[in-house]
């Protein structure tokens, strides 16, 4: 689902790929989002009142109209996120220094992100990996340790403190507790 394109409003229809529709239209109920009002509108105008005197100035407003609310509704998504983020640091602040098994959620060059049971997501940062020096591995999404080839990679499963939080940035900081077992062939 994140690697597929961010639904958008758009006044031209553009289908729908997976009913093999090339004219779509979904709404639901008008109470709940300003598009779906406008749907309803549009609906009672051209369907049931057969009024088409004001088509090309509607067309022009409809396109503004999917621009706007696209970009509010992205706006509104953000907002909740940061508000998630927020709430979880600060729940997380009553909790410095104890330990939780959780999943590794994601892996870049700076460190790995670790998903606990209760969603609460922070990250471990590289250099608080003292055991080795860790690079990272883009084509398999991993940490691997210069010396001892052991590997953090996506969806396995660590042992982690939780060692900060900052409610105003919306941060949880961890530390591996326990290290990873497996080991690679030593990677260069």
């Amino acid at each position: 689902l994140r690697s597929m394109q961010k639904a958008r409003y758009d006044a031209k229809p553009i289908g729908h790929f997976g009913l093999a529709l090339e004219d779509y239209l979904h709404f639901t109920s008008h109470i709940r989002r300003y598009p779906d009002l406008i749907v309803h509108r549009m609906l009672k105008k051209y369907c049931f009142n057969h009024n088409y005197d004001d088509l090309e100035k509607d067309e022009k407003l409809m396109c503004e109209l999917a621009i706007l609310t696209s970009e509010r509704e992205r706006a509104s998504i953000d907002a909740e996120r940061d508000v998630d983020s927020m709430k979880m640091a600060e729940y997380m602040l009553d909790h410095i220094g104890e330990v939780y098994e959780g999943i590794v959620s994601s892996v870049t060059t700076f460190g790995f992100f670790v998903e606990l049971d209760n969603l609460i997501e922070g990250l471990v940062h590289i250099h608080t990996l003292r055991d080795d020096y860790y690079h990272f591995n883009e084509s398999i999404l991993s940490l691997i340790g210069e010396n001892t080839a052991k590997r953090i990679s996506l969806g396995q499963k660590v042992k982690v403190k939780v060692v900060g939080a900052n409610k105003l940035a919306r941060t949880i900081d961890f530390e591996l507790v326990s290290k990873p077992k497996s080991k690679l062939s030593r990677w260069r």
